[in-house]
């Protein structure tokens, strides 16, 4: 597949992507092709897609994960944990729910 054009890629998908996310996803593009994810037409949309969803529209650059009750754990990561006691101890403590 030829070299793609990600900055109009992006702009499709995200017209109102600010242009600092754009140039930090360019200089990635190279690992991200070799990784494979550019290697169609498709499978570039979907990661821009993707992309663009899980960023809020390539805004957001870190995921929230503070989350205050652990039932609100339970209906996110249910399957992770075996009962509201065991979500309680990741409530409020977002370091130790991302590790």
């Amino acid at each position: 597949m030829p070299p793609m054009d990600l900055r109009s890629a992006v702009r499709a998908a995200a017209g109102d992507a600010p242009p600092n996310a754009i140039d930090a996803l360019e200089q990635v593009r190279d690992e991200i092709a070799r990784l494979g994810a550019l290697d169609t037409a498709r499978r570039a949309a979907h990661m821009i897609g993707q992309c663009a969803h899980e960023s809020t529209r390539f805004t957001h650059v870190a995921e929230n994960l503070f989350y205050t009750t652990p039932e609100r754990l339970m209906v996110i990561f249910g399957r992770y944990f075996h009962d509201v006691a065991e979500a309680a101890q990741f409530a409020r403590n977002p370091q130790k729910l991302a590790n």
